[in-house]
């Protein structure tokens, strides 16, 4: 069995990082600060904080308008997950006969990224599985109603993790798709009213709520970047401690941009 590696920090500039084996004892040499600091005195980073540095998630509320009558399901979530599945492999896959085992375009591959998602090569958690979990959750609306008129709304929240948040435009264009195809009982038919960024829970650094900003309208066809995506220090630093512990010292992404639609 692989051992954990031991990673810490200097305690006086948080910047240099240290792969140390605390059974030899000693020192390392910190380049920045220009001393020796002993293993005993470097700050022990968790495991759980360092899998967070570079963690990333956007949450974004999609709009759908029925143009037709709608028989669903009173639990959404399936009838939504399996027509995006269907539809996202008929936009974003090139060679729709073969399996993702066997494509040689695998490692480039936004449908096999999101449906038949690698395992980092370095990873020891998920050395023994083929596939990581996917980069992305479909929240179902709560609505239990079954039947849905022509103009009345559905929304449902769909979360992106870490590199899928680059391929929105692909997640959008898709749902643009499955409205033409439609879902349900008798295939209604729906259009993708808009996007907004931002959960209810999220609050941006000015404190100020993100819910309601519309970062796609499906009338124009127009997708804005101006959302942030939230970070892992967010969710795990505490507003105590945040700057005095070096897992926090991360920057911050700069503004999304995406291109729309998709070039497929």
């Amino acid at each position: 069995m692989t051992k954990e590696k031991d990673i810490r920090f200097c305690p006086y500039c948080s910047e240099t990082e240290f792969e140390v084996d605390e059974r030899k004892g000693g020192s390392v040499f910190c380049e920045v600060c220009g001393i020796d600091i002993p293993i005993k005195d470097q700050v022990k980073v968790d495991l759980d904080k360092r899998m967070l540095e570079h963690f990333r998630l956007s949450c974004f509320e999609r709009s759908l308008e029925a143009k037709g009558p709608h028989f669903l399901p009173e639990y959404k979530g399936s009838t939504l997950r399996g027509g995006f599945g269907h539809a996202f492999k008929k936009v974003a896959c090139a060679l729709k006969d073969k399996e993702c085992s066997e494509c040689l375009l695998r490692s480039k591959c936004v449908y096999s990224y999101v449906f038949e998602t690698p395992p980092p090569e370095d990873t020891h958690i998920l050395r023994k599985y083929p596939t990581a979990p996917h980069p992305f959750i479909i929240e179902p609306p709560l609505d239990t109603r079954r039947q849905f008129g022509p103009g009345e709304e559905l929304k449902f929240c769909l979360i992106l993790i870490g590199r899928a948040i680059d391929y929105l435009p692909y997640f959008i264009y898709t749902f643009e798709e499955l409205g033409r195809i439609g879902i349900g009982k008798g295939r209604g038919k729906y259009e993708l009213r808009e996007v907004r960024a931002g959960s209810r829970d999220w609050r941006g650094e000015n404190g100020e709520g993100v819910e309601g900003r519309v970062i796609y309208r499906g009338d124009t066809k127009t997708l804005s970047s101006t959302y942030r995506p939230i970070m892992g220090h967010d969710l795990l630093v505490k507003e105590d401690s945040r700057h005095s512990h070096p897992a926090s010292r991360i920057p911050h992404l700069p503004p999304v941009s995406h291109p729309y639609p998709p070039k497929v």
